[in-house]
């Protein structure tokens, strides 16, 4: 591909090769000492994975809402919006799923699965938003947003005790805002 063919915006395989030596951390230490917590669906398969995705669908709706809701009132979400927009460039609808799904699996089973697991909620929290915080004043919205979307998982980990009901949570909202997000760059 030529320099000039480049895509700009985010690079998709450091981000994904990063997501997985995570992933693959969190995997081994779950083999070695069976930590992360998975709902068990023996009684009946379809009910209760119905019920987990109805449920997710639900609660990421709301979150999905709310955070619509804050870009349109409030300049500082507008602006963070805007800047995403910079930064991430123009995105394919494959290149939305595969950021929502990376990101999903990979920090729930970090974050949830592992560091709650060691250090608890208050800690795995925290430094889930940390981890969303960028170079500039600009970023503390979605840092602060994830601190308590942090907080937020963590309970709905520890309510359900199954690791697929934040994952779902937090791929919706990221799928479902990033298509948001997308469609609103492309609109005059």
């Amino acid at each position: 591909m030529d320099k000039k063919e480049h895509k700009e915006g985010i690079q998709l395989l450091p981000m994904g090769i990063i997501y997985f030596i995570l992933f693959l951390i969190v995997w081994f230490v779950d083999q070695k000492y069976k930590i992360i917590a998975y709902q068990n669906y023996q009684d009946d398969i379809v009910l209760s994975w119905s019920s987990d995705i109805v449920f997710c669908i639900l609660f990421a709706s709301m979150v999905i809402v709310f955070s619509q809701v804050l870009g349109s009132f409030s300049k500082l979400f507008h602006n963070l919006e805007q800047l995403f927009q910079e930064i991430l460039g123009d995105l394919s609808l494959q290149d939305i799923f595969f950021i929502a799904a990376f990101s999903a699996v990979c920090e729930e089973y970090f974050f949830r699965g592992l560091l709650q697991y060691y250090l608890g909620l208050l800690p795995a929290s925290l430094m889930f938003g940390l981890l969303h915080s960028g170079p500039s004043k600009r970023f503390l919205p979605w840092t602060i947003f994830a601190t308590a979307m942090g907080f937020i998982l963590g309970s709905l980990y520890m309510t359900f005790d199954n690791i697929f009901i934040p994952i779902g949570v937090h791929f919706l909202i990221n799928f479902i805002n990033l298509c948001f997000m997308q469609q609103k760059k492309l609109s005059p």
